[in-house]
């Protein structure tokens, strides 16, 4: 038997982990193990018994597929696009940790989105991830950060906003509110207690997995990632 597209909420999934036979079948039924090898020496067909199997939670390979591959916008399409400052935090006695810079966009209507970790937020950072998310011909919204002052030179059409001024541009309507909008999201899915900046792209990961499917469906896949990266037919 394969899992058929599986829906599993909270309780049932506890109920899956009851037994230790529940969760072998959990398992072969989600390609994380295989029910039976070709022996090396013989070349027969024989059955695994007594497996111990041990699991490292990756979220990254959850959004290999997706937040890294697909690139926002094309011609007539907005995209939003901002930094912000994330995990930075100020402990006892008045010690600051700087946290990490984080630039991310979003596409209007769609609200397909990417975040990626950025060491610094210059000019060259920026377009570069910009080149490689969103497709020429985009309009871009930015805010008046002078790193984007050259998009337009790199086939981008590019609208600001001067939130010093307005939220929304009196002229040309352009405004920032869905990127912002993710930032808190975002920012409520970081823990508040114990987060590392080093972990900072598994956060981002994590917020996309639970954006991406609903709770009844999280199990199901998360079983399926984890098949791919350690797939037990490889060795």
């Amino acid at each position: 038997m394969s899992c058929n597209n599986c829906e599993i909420d909270l309780f049932n999934g506890i109920l899956q982990f009851a037994t230790d036979d529940a969760i072998l079948e959990l398992y072969y039924n989600h390609g994380m193990l295989l029910r039976s090898i070709d022996c090396p020496v013989c070349g027969q067909t024989c059955v695994k018994s007594g497996i111990y199997f041990r699991c490292q939670k990756t979220w990254r390979i959850s959004i290999r597929d997706g937040r890294d591959t697909v690139r926002l916008g094309g011609e007539g399409i907005i995209v939003e696009i901002d930094e912000a400052k994330l995990g930075k935090r100020k402990y006892n006695r008045g010690r600051i940790v700087d946290g990490v810079w984080v630039f991310g966009g979003i596409e209007r209507f769609t609200g397909n989105s990417f975040m990626v970790a950025v060491p610094d937020r210059s000019s060259a950072t920026l377009l570069g991830t910009i080149r490689d998310r969103i497709l020429p011909g985009t309009t871009i919204i930015s805010d008046c950060w002078r790193a984007y002052d050259c998009l337009a030179q790199h086939g981008f059409q590019h609208l600001r906003v001067n939130h010093s001024l307005n939220f929304v541009d009196p002229t040309t309507g352009a405004h920032t509110q869905n990127i912002e909008r993710t930032w808190k999201e975002v920012r409520d899915n970081i823990p508040t207690y114990g987060r590392r900046e080093e972990h900072m792209e598994a956060y981002l990961a994590e917020y996309y997995f639970k954006k991406k499917y609903s709770v009844i469906l999280r199990m199901h896949y998360f079983m399926n990632f984890i098949s791919e990266l350690y797939n037990p037919s490889s060795g």
